[in-house]
């Protein structure tokens, strides 16, 4: 076919999925890091843009939809690209629409975002990016209900890094949408080369053939002793451990292996890396890049009290970062930009880089093969090492990418190889019924056609499989059951022997419990979601959220707000008195309201973080209120078998009352917490969208609506306020 989209020629599982797409089915395209498969998204876009119809361009983050938006808006105009993010959005009828899937999914409920025909006005194209985010335990029931609810004239492309069970997604995007096909690809326009860092040496860790170098086999035969030795050198000579980073980026250095990323999975981490690789003795960059990097800087940072004072700002004139979460959001924009200008050399990350925003490099930089999460130190999954080491290798610019695995003592050589070779894993379903989605639902559909839409799952489609084996084994017994039975009756009719007859009773009765045990589960299965929509509604009915299932007007204004648990919210904003009584005739504050919304904004807070700002008492009696409701919740959840977080997290209250103050600068909050800048901004962020959402319910008190009105202006500045 030899098509061509601008000036590159297009590989062939590209080919293929632009054909299929032109015969108007759906497309799953399954692919590696770095493959291309944004060229495929493109040819939608270009589509749209001829035949004058729409295209919505998913992504799984807000920094990621912004990137895309800016990316579009070069490409294709200003005029024909628009934005949209909750309550902001920027040219939002234009043909292509960048947003998050939740989004998304949220016009597809038709609530406060308008009517799901006015949203989807001309669409063609959903392109659903990232696709494998399904996997997300937090989030991956977004694009299933994405899925689920979209109009089956609608073509959708879904784009995925590389899945063990990508026909399985397929075949169920057939089945609950309209026929879809697979185009799936290992291969990497720029393949990967391993390698391994062992103190001051760089080895291939592989062989041709994908086998552990021989060189490192030796190593591995002496790991024991040479745990021992790393555990001595840490006890008693750690300065000649300090030299490994240095060592390693020179060694990169030499070899042309620069830019590179450095995965450290903790943020102090990342910040001691740092520091340990600015005793590099040479720069890294020529000086025609260190003019152009100084006053990309300049330009940068004039003006901005936020970024001209930064504390990493000397690293950065070395060609060197740091990209966290703790960073400020503004500060991490420009280290992308800068790198992606190939001027930042080294950006050492925790590997949220890695699944966000598009930074690709000439060599990524694995430091450890384990992390410490909540179920303690686990060794890295194949998907997360396959989506670090994708970054490794630039289209376009670089003829392969490199993957430098260092040597820690608690993995050796033969466990790197062993996950650099090993193949994905499968995506599994996160799609977990709850609240919003119970009341937003039964607004727009029948009880049955909801059990229809809920049958429609990956979740449950997943889960009829494990039926095949239940409904083999039922027919199996009963088949058993009626033998023993005929058996039985040949006995006591030609009085045959009391020993035979009493064994096959015992099977008898054995095979009937164990029929009992797979009927309940065929039905749990069978049903696993309907089973869980109905636990909600029947709290959502005794709570008088629904009368005759259909939502009332406490129901539709919590389908409208967004959160863990959105009835918590609601109880909240209906039964709290936020009126003060003694001494005070008035109702709270707006920077106090802005305080109590927090906690229930704010469900999660960084070991050891305290706070010396501390909210009013007036707020403190709120949160009596607050904790009272959550109990009362928590007790109706326990007893129709529900698990929802109810979690309440007052801690950085007395923060957001201090930034509510117009007098209240930046500087201020850093002083009294120990709390990064970028969880600071993130905290604020999610107040603000909570009291955004608090601000547009309809049917709430009108005080309520004004407080969280003059609340979401007050807090809604920079460097929170969010900039698209």
């Amino acid at each position: 076919m030899n098509l061509q989209i601008h000036t590159f020629t297009l590989d062939p599982f590209q080919e293929k999925a632009i054909a299929s797409l032109k015969k108007g089915v759906s497309v799953v395209v399954s692919a590696p890091t770095g493959a291309g498969k944004t060229a495929i998204a493109e040819y939608v876009i270009e589509e749209a843009l001829k035949t004058k119809e729409r295209v919505f361009y998913t992504t799984p983050l807000k920094a990621l939809s912004n990137q895309k938006f800016h990316d579009f808006q070069k490409k294709y105009g200003r005029e024909n690209v628009g934005i949209v993010t909750g309550d902001t959005s920027v040219n939002r009828d234009a043909q292509i629409v960048v947003m998050t899937t939740e989004i998304y999914r949220n016009m597809l409920y038709g609530t406060i975002l308008g009517s799901v025909d006015e949203n989807l006005k001309h669409l063609r194209y959903l392109v659903l990016d990232e696709c494998h985010y399904m996997n997300d335990p937090d989030r991956g029931t977004v694009w299933e209900e994405s899925i689920i609810y979209s109009p089956q004239n609608l073509q959708i492309l879904a784009l995925s890094a590389t899945i063990a069970n990508a026909k399985d997604l397929t075949a169920w995007i057939s089945q609950v949408h309209s026929k879809t096909e697979l185009i799936e690809t290992f291969y990497r326009p720029v393949p990967l080369r391993f390698y391994y860092f062992t103190e001051t040496h760089l080895y291939p860790l592989l062989t041709t053939n994908n086998q552990l170098n021989p060189q490192l086999k030796e190593h591995k035969d002496s790991f024991k002793a040479h745990k021992q030795k790393f555990r001595d050198l840490k006890k008693h000579n750690k300065s000649k451990k300090e030299g490994t980073i240095p060592d390693m980026i020179n060694e990169l250095h030499k070899r042309g292996f620069l830019p590179s990323i450095y995965f450290v999975f903790s943020r102090r981490g990342c910040e001691l890396a740092l520091k340990e690789a600015q005793k590099l003795g040479f720069g890294l960059l020529t000086l025609e890049e260190r003019q152009t990097l100084s006053r990309l800087i300049q330009e940068t940072t004039y003006g901005n009290e936020y970024l001209f004072k930064h504390r990493h700002l000397g690293a950065l004139y070395q060609g060197m970062a740091v990209h966290h979460a703790g960073l400020l959001p503004q500060w991490k924009v420009m280290v992308e930009s800068l790198f992606s200008k190939g001027l930042i050399k080294v950006v050492f990350a925790t590997e949220t880089l890695a699944a966000g925003i598009n930074m690709p490099a000439k060599t990524t930089i694995i430091s450890n093969l384990g992390k410490r999460g909540d179920a303690g130190h686990q060794n890295l999954s194949s998907n997360q090492f396959l989506q670090m080491s994708g970054r490794a290798g630039r289209r376009g610019m670089d003829k392969v990418g490199n993957v430098v695995i260092k040597e820690t003592i608690d993995h050796s050589a033969a466990f790197a190889a062993k996950i650099a070779t090993s193949p994905p894993e499968p995506l599994v379903s996160q799609f977990t019924p709850n609240y919003s989605m119970v009341l937003n639902l039964l607004q727009n559909h029948s009880v049955e056609q909801i059990k229809d839409l809920l049958n429609k799952s990956f979740g449950q489609y997943l889960l009829n499989r494990d039926l095949t084996n239940f409904m083999k084994e039922k027919n199996d017994l009963e088949k058993e059951q009626g033998g023993i039975q005929k058996q039985e009756e040949k006995i006591k009719e030609t009085g045959g022997i009391k020993e035979n007859y009493y064994r096959m009773e015992k099977r008898a009765r054995k095979n009937e419990l164990r029929l009992k045990e797979i009927n309940k589960s065929i039905n749990q299965i069978g049903h696993y979601y309907w089973n869980e929509f109905i636990k909600l509604r029947n709290i959502l009915d005794t709570l008088g959220y629904l009368k005759n299932n259909i939502p009332t007007e406490k129901g539709i204004m919590a389908a409208s707000l967004r959160g863990e648990n959105i009835i918590l919210i609601a109880e909240v904003l209906l039964n709290c008195d936020f009126a003060i009584g003694t001494g005070r005739d008035q109702r709270l504050q707006a920077g106090e309201f802005a305080a109590c919304i927090s906690s229930l904004a704010i469900d999660e807070s960084r070991p050891r973080t305290y706070t010396k700002a501390r909210a009013s008492y007036y707020v403190d009696d709120v949160f009596i209120s607050i904790q009272k409701l959550t109990r009362n919740l928590l007790k109706l959840q326990r007893d129709n078998g529900v698990k929802i977080s109810v979690n309440i997290n007052p801690l950085l209250a007395g923060l957001v009352q201090l930034w509510c103050k117009e007098e209240t600068k930046w500087e201020d909050l850093l002083r009294v917490t120990n709390l990064d800048e970028g969880d600071m901004v993130r905290a604020g962020r999610r107040t603000i969208d909570l009291l955004r959402h608090i601000k547009n319910a309809p049917y709430l008190d009108p005080e309520i609506t004004r407080l969280a009105k003059d609340a979401f202006e007050l807090m809604d500045k920079e460097p929170v306020k969010e900039v698209v």
